[in-house]
């Protein structure tokens, strides 16, 4: 599904937040500092933001092995498809909001067709889980994770050959944890008036594509969901919806404007058991 609004307005970004927001409640860690993106040079650079959402994994579930990481690998590796959903899932999905006018499309037809004729619009975002044919697309258990992945591939492939992907950074990001083990004990973000303890849910994979992406880079940054928001609003120069966002990391330190433009590379399927 593609925002299909050439222009970005205020309304329009907001309109577009709403639909993503069971999984930045669901999953984000809440970062306590203030941003200081806007002394960032050459962040202009960036003209087409791209949200594209998967579903129901955590870090460890993904990523723990990955060089670099804060990850822990289970003795045991995970099935490809699951007989069934993981218990301890929270808000797996938002499809309660498929009846509402920001939410345009079921299919993503438009959104590889924009790509392929440079006509995206300032944000596009594809939320697999809410597309037709999700269980091929989103890696939602018991959905096959290889398929998915496939998918993704396409996804990426279109918009690294897209003429717009000069000037394009897309963030690949989960919903949420789905139920699934990480080790990394979220942390006390809120409390109620009687003390009691308010926290996000488990750490959630993050990828960011890009040509000022830096490479092979890890961030140990404290980043939500929230940040997503953040970054759009420090490349678009909009202010900041509530005290939340305004105090959201900027996602920024996976970038670098200085560098060269990194070229397209591009990805191949894997053969799916």
């Amino acid at each position: 599904m593609t925002q299909n609004s050439k222009k970005l307005t205020r309304r329009s970004f907001f309109q577009l937040l709403l639909t993503i927001g069971s999984g930045v409640a669901a999953a984000g860690l809440l970062s306590t500092l203030r941003s200081n993106s806007r002394n960032t040079p050459h962040v202009d650079r960036i003209k087409n933001i791209i949200f594209f959402v998967q579903e129901n994994h955590s870090f460890d579930n993904l990523f723990a092995g990955f060089p670099g990481t804060d990850g822990k690998f289970a003795p045991r590796e995970c099935a490809d498809a699951l007989q069934m959903d993981p218990p301890g899932g929270v808000l797996t999905t938002i499809k309660s909001v498929a009846g509402r006018s920001e939410v345009i499309a079921f299919h993503d037809e438009q959104f590889f067709e924009d790509a392929a004729a440079g006509t995206l619009p300032n944000v596009a975002w594809l939320f697999s889980g809410l597309m037709k044919g999700a269980d091929t697309k989103s890696g939602h258990p018991p959905a096959s994770l290889c398929t998915a992945e496939n998918y993704a591939v396409r996804v990426l492939n279109a918009v690294m050959n897209s003429p717009q992907w000069p000037a394009t950074a897309l963030f690949l990001v989960w919903d949420d944890w789905g139920g699934f083990y990480d080790h990394v004990n979220p942390p006390v973000v809120e409390r109620w008036t009687d003390g009691t303890p308010a926290r996000y849910g488990h750490r959630v994979p993050c990828l960011v594509i890009s040509p000022y992406a830096r490479s092979g880079y890890v961030s140990h940054t404290l980043h939500s969901h929230v940040s997503l928001l953040r970054f759009a609003e420090t490349i678009f120069d909009l202010e900041p919806l509530t005290e939340r966002d305004a105090h959201a990391s900027d996602m920024l330190d996976c970038f670098d404007f200085e560098q060269a433009a990194l070229p397209p590379f591009m990805l191949t399927p894997r053969e799916c058991p």
